[in-house]
């Protein structure tokens, strides 16, 4: 198919002729520089051209996430990547400013993710695929409203400290909500890791978002648990009360326990996770005793509004 604008019939156009007064050697060197180097660049510069105009005449309608050019994106991802490199550089370093130095890389990487999650809307859809292996987790809701962005600041030794921001949309803007502000720096938590998203449509139609997370302490003490958010107007709400416990409301629920009680060597992960139920409908926690995790699970049944606790259930 031809794109518009540009004429199929662009090769009959064109003609060699040698300028009058050259000899054979010269007329057959010229011949020769045209056909095979000055010919095919003058096609090639048209095809391009052509190209273009058919690409303004048939994308003329852009959504509302596409505010900045896909081509940036890849930048974008790169810049990121450079600063993942940096803090993946200075946790193994052994200069003598080697804590000043993975500070100050991460500092960088959480202005950086602060600024270009506000100016450049584009980011809360983009996959940012090759982050993940530099030791960045982006995980995203189903309705792409809301996003994570969380990696290890390699600051607490055997307790880790993790940095995480949401990203949520709003009339057409993005907003950077800092999570965990108040880390172990500031006299708070080491922050989580959050690993996966599970997105909750609740009777009234509002859509809750569920964030599975996991704290590591030492080479032992970890915790996983699951966070709800909600956007309201245009703020997040990271506070809402989405599980109903017996006497209260809750907007998370964690479990700490010694990470090699719950150990699978056969799969080599955790053998039991807080999980829900396909349907979304039921939500399983695992119970904790004498620091061990069990085989028995506390159990939440979502009512549209609220995921409630069943004690009867199993």
């Amino acid at each position: 198919m031809n794109s518009p604008g540009c004429n199929p019939g662009i090769r009959n156009t064109i003609h060699l002729t040698a300028p009058a007064g050259l000899n054979n050697l010269y007329q057959y060197s010229y011949f020769w520089i045209m056909r095979h180097i000055l010919y095919p660049l003058l096609l090639i510069t048209i095809f391009s051209a052509c190209q273009n105009t058919g690409n303004n005449q048939t994308n003329t309608t852009t959504s509302k996430k596409s505010i900045i050019p896909l081509k940036e994106l890849p930048d974008i991802e790169h810049n990121i990547a450079t600063y993942l490199r940096s803090i993946d550089h200075w946790r193994d370093d052994t200069a003598s400013y080697k804590d000043d130095s993975l500070h100050a890389a991460n500092e960088d990487l959480k202005a950086y993710i602060q600024k270009v999650g506000v100016d450049e809307p584009s980011t809360i859809s983009a996959p940012f695929a090759s982050l993940d292996s530099l030791g960045m987790k982006v995980i995203s809701s189903d309705d792409r409203m809301f996003r994570i962005y969380c990696w290890d600041s390699w600051e607490g030794g055997t307790m880790h400290i993790f940095n995480s921001f949401a990203q949520y949309e709003t009339n057409g803007k993005t907003a950077i909500h800092p999570l965990d502000i108040d880390t172990i720096h500031d006299g708070g938590d080491p922050g989580y890791w959050y690993t996966d998203m599970i997105t909750i449509t609740a009777g009234n139609g509002a859509n809750y978002y569920l964030a599975l997370y996991r704290g590591v302490y030492s080479t032992k003490d970890v915790s996983i648990g699951i966070r709800a958010f909600t956007i309201e107007g245009d703020k997040l709400n990271d506070t809402v009360k989405l599980f109903k416990a017996t006497s209260r409301s809750l907007n998370s629920i964690d479990c700490s326990y010694d990470y090699f009680s719950n150990y699978d060597d056969k799969t080599a992960g955790q053998r039991n996770i807080i999980h829900l139920s396909p349907d979304k409908k039921t939500l399983y926690i695992p119970v904790v005793k004498e620091d061990k995790v069990t085989a028995a699970t506390l159990v939440y049944k979502f009512n549209g509004s609220q995921f409630v606790y069943d004690k009867n259930a199993r």
